[in-house]
């Protein structure tokens, strides 16, 4: 029981571990879409209360490069930006630009 318990854990660990190192080398948008995703969780699919600077500091970007990205998945439909509050209004799209890094 208990090495099967280990085991489970330690398999998790190396999916997140396996996760974690291709998110570090990915480009700002791919980080940006994956932690939009984590953010709002399976609730509407909004994200609320975060700056610019603060999903730029959660993934270690600028607050610039934040701006740009945010822009230009709006500009392809993929979520609606209003003052601190991101709507993802394309689930699934957004999900394969992590999933395609």
């Amino acid at each position: 029981m208990t090495l099967r318990l280990l085991d489970m854990v330690g398999g998790r660990l190396k999916i997140q571990e396996d996760r974690l190192g291709k998110l570090v080398l990915s480009p700002v948008r791919t980080r940006l879409a994956d932690i939009l995703l984590a953010l709002s969780g399976q609730s509407n699919g909004e994200v609320v209360g975060y700056s610019h600077s603060d999903l730029g500091d959660m993934i270690g970007s600028g607050r610039q490069r934040i701006t740009k990205a945010l822009g230009q998945m709006r500009s392809e439909g993929l979520l609606q930006i209003r003052h601190k509050r991101i709507q993802i209004t394309q689930r699934d799209k957004l999900r394969l630009l992590v999933e395609a890094s």
